[in-house]
Parts: C-alpha cells; structure tokens; sequence
C-alpha cells in the first residue's frame, strides 16, 4: 500500500513539474510570438543556467513544444517582409509596414495635416515627402476628360483637384488643368437665356462644365 501511495506521489510530482516547466521562463528570453518564423530557430544553448544565443539571434520561450522550449532565432531571416520593412510593436510583436509612396506631383505637401505615425494614418492616406511620412487627405478624382474637351489642351497637372485658372479633368489616372473655353460660343449664350446654366432637373452640372463653363462662370476668376 505504501509503495503504492508513493507510485501515485511520483507521478503527481512529475506532472507537476512538467506544467511548472511549460510556464516557467529564462528571464533572458521572450515569449515566442506568433510573427516569429520558426523555420529561423535552433535550440538554445545553456550555460549557468540562463540560455544563450548569439548576438544575430534572440532567444525565445515556446511553452508549446514539449521537446525543446528555449530557441535562438535568426534576427534578420525573421525580419525579413516582401514589401516594406518590418516593426516590433510594443508587445515585441514583428510587423511588416509597407513603405509610404512619394507624394504624387499632383497633391500639395502644405497641405498634410499631421504626421504618419510608424507610416500610417488614422485616417487620410500616407505620402513621403522630402524624406518625411505625412498624412494627407484622400481627395476625390476630378470628372473625366468629356469629349468636348480635346486632350491636347491640357496645361499641366492639378494640384489637389484645383486649378488657379481653367477647368480640372481626369486623364489617363492623372488630374489635368484645361482652359476654361465653351464648346460653342454662340449655342452656349442662347441656352443660358433658356437656363442651361440654373439649376435644374434637366440640365446637370456635368454637362454645364462640359459645355459651357465659361458663360456659365463655373471657372474661377481670372481665367482666360
């Protein structure tokens, strides 16, 4: 009965060590993350009692393997993202960001409104600028280029969707300046005694800036 009872202490005793093992960790080293490709990993090795990697690895603790729970892994085959760079968050948890694009010729780098914080923006899009990461706000596109509107007129890029003289349309994915011109002259003063250029159920304001924006003063002042 004795030798029984001891049986049942011993085993209790080595379950109990093995869950005391599965939570314990060497202060030395982290908890493994789940970012963490473990493909990058080999035993630890163990001097004194605290574990040891070199200094292109980092140890890690993964209580869920119950051969071997103290790993060195490589630093920069784990770091590696396909695009971008990757960030150790807070919680040493590895992040890929991806890289804010160069600010397009067509947005203005006054008008950022606050910094990108680790390149991104809680709300906006990300651009970099001179070698610094902004947030912007996202824009809506201009109309598309209307066929009464010849392509080759166009006088250069709109910056943030306004043009300080003529017309904004989108070509080819690109925000354009136009002159501020009227398909006809002659038409587009008739329709606007007929109230082509009010507000109306019959006439939108897409075909008043594709006809006629100069008579109908859609352009700013100052155009030709």
């Amino acid at each position: 009965m004795l030798r029984f009872t001891l049986s049942i202490l011993a085993v209790v005793f080595i379950v109990k060590s093995k869950q005391f093992a599965a939570t314990s960790t060497d202060k030395t080293c982290e908890n493994l993350s789940p970012s963490v490709n473990k493909s990058t990993c080999i035993p630890a090795g163990l001097k004194d009692g605290v574990h040891i990697c070199t200094s292109s690895q980092i140890c890690y603790f993964d209580a869920s393997d119950p051969k071997e729970q103290y790993h060195c892994c490589d630093v920069q085959k784990d770091r590696v993202c396909e695009k971008g760079f990757c960030f150790q968050k807070p919680d040493k948890e590895n992040v890929c960001v991806e890289l804010c694009p160069e600010l397009p010729a067509t947005r203005n780098p006054e008008t950022a409104f606050e910094p990108a914080i680790n390149f991104q923006c809680s709300s906006g899009i990300c651009y970099t600028y001179k070698g610094e990461q902004n947030c912007y706000l996202n824009l809506s596109p201009c109309p598309e280029l209307p066929k009464t509107v010849r392509k080759a007129t166009q006088t250069g890029p709109a910056i943030d969707g306004d043009c300080k003289n003529g017309l904004c349309f989108r070509v080819d994915d690109t925000d354009s300046c136009f002159p501020c011109v009227d398909a006809s002259i002659s038409f587009c003063k008739g329709w606007k005694q007929n109230g082509f250029c009010d507000d109306s159920l019959f006439y939108s304001s897409a075909d008043r800036r594709a006809y006629c924006p100069k008579t109908c003063g859609i352009c700013k002042t100052g155009s030709p």
